[in-house]
């Protein structure tokens, strides 16, 4: 282990403490794989093409395949369902103080927190979808208030933004192939 590593390993430990944690990859390392030409790496940042490989996950693991669910807050379980109902989501489970929801392929969840400030609340998604700008069209048509994004290519290719009724900011992308992580 080098000084570099040393150092950003102490950084990892004194965030997570014992957590254990992989080992950081530098995006323009032989390993790490190239970014697209609007891009700069960031000093250790970890390459999404070659995470699997850096953390010891190789394809056919229990990884292979696998999803994220975004869990957001929500001061209000009754208006949030109202709210994503009205975006096209449909209820898949509720217990007292949890949503599921999903639409199409896509699966958000939202928990109670009874002390949530919609205006102060920081919480957000990035939502992949198979056809955004058709998406943005039927929400556009039904009134809601869809946000232009300039300038998140370092975030992923965001087309727009949605606001829920708790605060909680949608980020809107095209979805990709399997596999495929850049952009």
């Amino acid at each position: 282990m080098n000084a570099a590593n040393a150092a950003d390993a102490a950084a990892i430990l004194s965030f997570t403490g014992a957590m254990p944690t992989p080992r950081p990859v530098a995006a323009d390392s032989p390993s790490g794989g190239a970014l697209p030409p609007n891009e700069t790496a960031l000093p250790n940042a970890v390459s999404v093409e070659h995470a699997a490989e850096a953390t010891g996950i190789r394809a056919g693991s229990a990884f292979h395949g696998g999803q994220a669910v975004p869990i957001l807050p929500s001061g209000d379980l009754e208006r949030a369902l109202a709210c994503y109902g009205y975006l096209g989501f449909t209820l898949l489970g509720r217990t007292a103080d949890y949503l599921r929801l999903a639409l199409g392929p896509v699966e958000l969840h939202l928990y109670l927190d009874c002390e949530l400030d919609p205006l102060r609340n920081s919480a957000g998604c990035y939502l992949r979808v198979p056809d955004p700008a058709g998406l943005r069209a039927t929400w556009d048509d039904d009134g809601v208030n869809c946000l232009d994004l300039p300038g998140t290519a370092a975030y992923g290719a965001s087309l727009f933004a949605v606001i829920d009724s708790d605060g909680n900011t949608l980020r809107i992308g095209p979805l990709r192939q399997s596999g495929e992580h850049s952009g």
